[in-house]
């Protein structure tokens, strides 16, 4: 028999909390967004730095296109 692969599903006195595997883009964008960095001054800093190391993207996780449309 082969063991099913799927997704890790934490369960806590028998009720699930959700799956732990892969994460989800609103929790990324909420964490690492540009919003974020900006809004706390070790964030502007995380900022300034890829601005002077000459980064295209600031924050990759708050620009990512088509998260409206279908999920890749």
């Amino acid at each position: 028999m082969r063991a099913q692969r799927g997704a890790l599903v934490v369960t806590a006195g028998g009720k699930s909390i959700g799956c732990t595997l892969g994460g989800t883009r609103r929790k990324r964008a909420r964490t690492s967004g540009f919003r974020t960095r900006i809004a706390s001054a070790s964030g502007r800093k995380v900022l300034k730095n890829r601005r002077a190391k000459g980064r295209k993207v600031l924050a990759p996780a708050g620009a990512v296109r088509g998260w409206n449309k279908e999920k890749k």
